[in-house]
C-alpha cells in the first residue's frame, strides 16, 4: 500500500516537472524586436501586447502591423524579418539547437508585405508558407507579398517558389535568382514574371526595394539590381500619367462666332482692317451717290428743303 502511495507521489512530481518544462519552453523568447514603428502588436504566449524596440517574441506569436509602420525582428539564429504595413505573420516553430542555430524555423505569412534574411541555421531548416505558396531558400535575402497570390523578388541567393496544391504531384515550382528576378505562385501554378510585370510589382507592392530608409542597416539589402529592373519603368509611368492627365482635361472652348470667313493670312487687326489709321477707309458714305447700273435701283429725287418746310 505504501509502495503504491510512493509511486503516486513520484508520478505527480514527474508530471509537475514535465508541465513546468513545457511552460518554460513555451515562454522562452525566440527573438526580439530591433525596431518598430506605427501600430505593431503581438498576440500569443507572451500575451496581447504592443511591440517596441527591445520587446521579446515567442514561438506561436502572431505579429500584426496596421496600415502604417513596420516591425523589424531578429531571431536567435540571426534570421531577420520585416513585417511591413498592413501585414501579419505567425512565428510558427523555432527549434533551437547548439551554437545559436535552429533545426527548424517555420514562418506562416498570412497577408501583406515582408522581407526575409536568413540567419546561421542550415537552409533546409527554413520553412516559409503562405496561403497560396511555399518558399524554399538557399542562402537568401528576398522581399515578398501575399495578396491572394504570393509574389517574391530575390535580392540575395536563390528561392524556389512553389504553388501550394493539395496534391504534391501537381505542384508547380519556379526558381528565382538574385538578379532581382520576380515570380508569382498561387494554388494552381508558379511562374516568373516578364520584366515589365516584374518592375510593376516591385514599384506597386514591394516598397523596401525602392526605399530602405525605414529599415535599420542590418535589415537592408543591396538593391542595385532591382533598380536596373526598374530603370525603364519611370518613362512608361510618366507617359501613362500624362495620358491619364490629358484624358481628364476639359474640352477646349468653342471659337467665337463670326459673320463671315476668317482670313487666316493675318491677325484680325492687320492692315486693311477697321481701326487701322494707315488703311484706306472703305466704309461706304450713305450720302454718296451710288453707281447706277443693272440690278441696282436709282434712288428717287429728293426735294430741296433749303427754302421750305419738308
Amino acid at each position: 500500500m505504501q509502495r503504491v502511495q510512493w509511486l503516486a507521489v513520484l508520478l505527480s512530481i514527474l508530471l509537475g516537472f514535465a508541465s513546468f518544462a513545457l511552460e518554460v519552453h513555451a515562454a522562452t523568447p525566440i527573438g526580439s524586436v530591433a525596431a518598430a514603428s506605427g501600430t505593431a502588436r503581438a498576440e500569443g504566449p507572451g500575451g496581447d501586447r504592443a511591440l517596441a524596440a527591445g520587446s521579446t517574441v515567442f514561438e506561436n506569436d502572431k505579429i500584426i502591423v496596421r496600415n502604417a509602420g513596420n516591425a523589424q525582428i531578429v531571431l536567435r539564429d540571426n534570421t531577420r524579418l520585416v513585417v511591413g504595413p498592413g501585414s501579419s505573420l505567425v512565428l510558427d516553430r523555432f527549434v533551437l539547437r547548439g551554437g545559436n542555430t535552429a533545426s527548424r524555423v517555420s514562418v506562416k505569412a498570412l497577408r501583406g508585405t515582408f522581407r526575409f534574411i536568413s540567419g546561421k541555421s542550415a537552409k533546409t531548416a527554413y520553412d516559409i508558407e503562405t496561403p497560396s505558396a511555399t518558399i524554399g531558400i538557399r542562402g537568401t535575402g528576398f522581399d515578398f507579398y501575399v495578396k491572394g497570390q504570393t509574389v517574391v523578388a530575390v535580392v540575395e541567393g536563390t528561392v524556389e517558389l512553389c504553388s501550394r496544391n493539395s496534391d504534391d504531384t501537381s505542384r508547380r515550382c519556379v526558381e528565382l535568382d538574385d538578379s532581382c528576378e520576380v515570380g508569382r505562385a498561387n494554388n494552381d501554378n508558379a511562374a516568373e514574371y516578364a520584366p515589365r510585370n516584374a518592375a510593376q510589382n516591385i514599384r506597386n507592392n514591394l516598397p523596401y526595394l525602392t526605399n530602405q530608409v525605414p529599415l535599420r542597416k542590418n535589415f537592408q539589402l543591396p538593391i542595385a539590381r532591382c533598380n536596373k529592373v526598374l530603370a525603364a519603368l519611370p518613362d512608361d509611368n510618366r507617359a501613362l500619367a500624362q495620358e491619364r492627365s490629358d484624358s481628364r482635361l476639359p474640352p477646349p472652348p468653342p471659337p467665337p462666332p463670326t459673320d463671315g470667313p476668317v482670313d487666316p493670312s493675318g491677325p484680325p487687326d492687320g492692315p486693311g482692317s477697321p481701326g487701322d489709321p494707315d488703311s484706306p477707309d472703305d466704309t461706304p458714305d450713305p450720302n454718296a451717290p451710288g453707281p447706277e447700273g443693272p440690278g441696282r435701283p436709282t434712288p428717287p429725287d429728293q426735294p430741296d428743303c433749303s427754302s421750305q418746310i419738308c
